[in-house]
């Protein structure tokens, strides 16, 4: 019998306690469809502005990487390494514990990445143009962009420079792009 339960809003049920690697594997595909997600808001904002559905699949992807993607992490680090490591005892595991230190280093990378978007709720590239008033926008000027975007003559505007800190010291530059 499987511990396997239904997931609101997935056709399939996910991976139980019981197929730990199958659980790890689905969450990673659960990742991957927020992701997906992200790369379809921009073009259905532009189709339709920021509506029901739109606002249900951005509530959904921000709820996924402010909870579900540390958890996942979480049992990843805490679960699945050191069974893995301990799966090689006797062994020379180098390669392994070098994978597992760069996919732990990753970790980090994603959720210091997420706290940034969070934190600075998207900032605007060197237009001033947010996120949210992208909508508007493209409903008032979008048939001359994409006139131009056909006709070969669209220029996307400079990237806007800002510093930020280096975890080591110290500043980097980060070029934040305009929305169109």
């Amino acid at each position: 019998m499987s511990n396997a339960i239904p997931i609101p809003g997935f056709s399939t049920p996910a991976a139980g306690a019981d197929a730990p690697l199958e659980m790890l594997a689905t969450c990673h595909e659960r990742g991957g469809r927020q992701c997906a997600t992200l790369r379809r808001l921009p073009p259905h904002l532009a189709a339709k502005g920021a509506d029901e559905e739109a606002r249900t699949a951005a509530t959904n992807v921000m709820r996924y990487f402010d909870k579900s993607a540390k958890d996942h992490y979480a049992d990843e680090e805490d679960d699945l390494f050191p069974a893995l490591l301990e799966s090689m005892a006797g062994s020379d595991a180098v390669c392994l514990r070098e994978m597992i230190a760069g996919l732990t280093a990753d970790h980090r990378t994603l959720e210091e990445a997420w706290r940034r978007v969070r934190t600075n709720g998207g900032a605007a590239g060197i237009d001033g143009m947010s996120v949210a008033a992208f909508p508007a926008f493209w409903r008032a000027h979008g048939a001359q962009v994409l006139a131009k975007l056909a006709n070969g003559t669209y220029r996307p505007s400079p990237v806007r420079r800002t510093m930020i800190p280096k975890k080591s010291g110290g500043e980097r530059p980060l070029g934040i792009p305009t929305v169109l």
